[in-house]
């Protein structure tokens, strides 16, 4: 079943709360930084960390950096814990192919989940977007991802059914989640 789920596209999610964000509290001991004022390195390694994303390595980090669709470094999101980073997340900009602006891999270290570190590390990078004039943001995700969606969710992000199967899949993504929703 899960071959079959892997050809199907990922779900997508869009957000445009931007009035209403929370400020980003972080548990204590850990720090925000970026990727600007971190280095590669650290992104790598927290992006390794699930190894849910693929193998990350200084070329993959590269072509991601330097591409036309590319992660901002200003508002590429690192939390790090005794130096080390633990979370990160990116905002991906609209170029003329892609003209929406996108949260991208969101990555928790397993040893630092349960913390609420995605969804502040999500969080920050929401609050870079809105100082970056972004109007709106999409995500794309994964059915089996449930703490991953509950986190998109409680963000503010909502579903975009862009594909056929999206509606049932959505449903039970939301069934496992043990959300209600209308409709």
């Amino acid at each position: 079943m899960k071959s079959q789920e892997s050809r199907l596209p990922q779900l997508r999610m869009r957000f445009d709360r931007f009035d209403s964000l929370p400020e980003v509290e972080l548990p204590k001991g850990y720090r925000l930084t970026n990727l600007r004022d971190a280095g590669v390195g650290d992104w790598i390694e927290a992006l390794n960390a699930t190894e849910e994303l693929g193998y990350w390595d200084p070329d993959r980090a590269t072509t991601w950096l330097e591409g036309e669709r590319h992660a901002v470094k200003a508002g590429t999101m690192i939390v790090t814990f005794d130096g080390g980073p633990v979370a990160t997340t990116c905002i991906i900009p609209p170029t003329a192919t892609e003209p929406w602006s996108e949260l991208g891999w969101v990555s928790v270290s397993p040893e630092h989940q349960g913390q609420s570190l995605g969804y502040q590390v999500c969080l920050a990078a929401l609050h870079f977007a809105r100082k970056m004039g972004y109007n709106e943001m999409c995500l794309n995700t994964d059915d089996w991802r449930l703490p991953a969606a509950k986190t998109y969710l409680n963000l503010g992000f909502e579903p975009e059914m862009v594909h056929e199967s999206h509606p049932k899949r959505w449903k039970a993504v939301y069934e496992n989640l043990g959300v209600l929703r209308d409709g």
